[in-house]
C-alpha cells in the first residue's frame, strides 16, 4: 500500500489552478497510475474485487468538486478497502462533517446497503452534509449528538473519521455560558458496540497526537495517541483486528495544530497533510459476508 504524497499546498492563484486541474481529471476520468503516486481503482495494485464497487463511489457524480480534489490525499479507495466495504453492507458513520466520507460510504453500500449518518447540529459543516447528501436513497443523515448514535438496524460497519479526539477536549462552550464537558468516549464505544452484529468492524480514522501530551492537550491541538485509542476500544470490549500506514506522514512532528497542516502550518498547507491512524476493531462474534455468503468467525 502506498503512503500519500505530502507537502500539497495550495498558495496563490497557481495553486487553485493545479487543484482544478487535478479535480478536472479525476471527473473526467483517472489514469491506470497518476504521477502523484496515488493507486487509482481499477488499475495495477489495487485489489479488483473491490474496482468496481469503490470506483463507482469515488468518482460517483454526485460528490463535490472540492471533494474530488482532494481524493489523491485522503485515499478513499485504500480506506474503503481497509474497512472491508461491501455491498449491501450496513454502516453508520459518527459525524458527517463536510460529508466527504458520506459521499464516499454511501456510494460504496449501493442501493442494497445503506448509511446511518450522524452529525451534530451545532456544528456549521452540518448544513452542507445535509444540504448534499440527504437526498440520497441509500442514506440518512441525523441531526443528533452521538449520545444518541442509534442505528435503526444493526450494523455491519462504524466508521468515525476525525471524532475521537474531541471526547479528549476542555469543557466549552458559548462565551458567558456553563462550560459543557465532551461526550466520553467511554460512551461513545458503548454506542458503537451496541449498534454493531456480532463481528462487526469498528474503523478510526484520526489524527495523530504525541503521546507526551496529556489527551486534553492533544486534543487542544486536533489529536491523539493511538496507543490512547486502542486501549480504550479494547477496554470496551473491541478486538484490535488491524491499522494502515496509508495516510501516515512521518515527517509530522505532532505536536501543531492538526487541522492547520503538517506540524501545525498555517500559511496554507492542506491539513491532510497531518499524520492520521488508521485503526480497525472488530466486535467478538460469528458474523456472515454479506458479499461471498461467508461465514466468518471474528472470535
Amino acid at each position: 500500500m502506498q503512503t500519500p504524497k505530502k507537502g500539497l499546498a495550495l498558495v496563490g492563484a497557481q495553486s487553485l489552478l493545479g487543484v482544478g486541474l487535478l479535480g478536472l481529471s479525476l471527473l473526467v476520468g483517472s489514469p491506470a497510475a497518476a504521477q502523484d503516486g496515488y493507486v487509482y481503482p481499477g488499475s495495477a495494485g489495487f485489489n479488483d474485487s473491490y474496482s468496481r464497487l469503490i470506483s463507482d463511489s469515488i468518482n460517483g457524480h454526485l460528490r463535490p468538486f472540492t471533494h474530488l480534489a482532494i481524493d489523491p490525499i485522503m485515499h478513499p479507495g485504500e480506506v474503503l478497502q481497509f474497512a472491508g466495504l461491501k455491498r449491501s453492507v450496513r454502516v453508520g458513520e459518527l459525524e458527517a462533517g463536510d460529508g466527504y466520507w458520506s459521499f464516499v460510504l454511501a456510494g460504496a453500500v449501493s442501493d442494497t446497503g445503506f448509511l446511518y449518518s450522524y452529525t451534530s447540529a451545532a456544528t456549521n459543516n452540518a448544513k452542507f452534509a445535509t444540504r448534499n447528501v440527504c437526498c440520497m436513497r441509500h442514506m440518512s443523515l441525523t441531526e443528533k449528538p452521538l449520545t444518541d448514535f442509534a442505528p435503526a438496524e444493526k450494523l455491519d460497519i462504524a466508521f468515525s473519521a476525525y471524532t475521537y479526539h474531541k471526547s479528549k477536549k476542555a469543557p466549552g462552550g458559548p462565551p458567558g455560558a456553563p462550560p459543557v464537558a465532551p461526550i466520553s468516549s467511554d460512551v461513545i464505544n458503548k454506542k458503537v458496540f451496541d449498534s454493531l452484529k456480532p463481528g462487526g468492524t469498528y474503523v478510526i480514522l484520526d489524527y495523530v497526537g504525541d503521546p507526551k501530551m496529556t489527551p486534553a492537550e492533544a486534543a487542544a491541538v486536533e489529536r491523539i495517541d493511538p496507543a490512547l485509542v486502542r486501549k480504550e476500544v479494547e477496554a470496551a470490549g473491541f478486538v484490535f483486528a488491524g491499522e494502515s500506514d496509508v495516510l501516515r506522514n512521518k515527517n509530522d512532528l505532532h505536536i501543531g495544530l492538526a487541522m492547520g497542516g503538517q506540524n501545525g502550518d498555517q500559511g496554507g498547507a492542506l491539513y491532510l497533510n497531518s499524520d492520521q491512524m488508521l485503526l480497525r476493531f472488530t466486535k467478538p462474534g460469528r458474523s456472515v459476508d454479506v458479499m461471498d455468503g461467508v461465514i466468518a468467525s471474528a472470535n
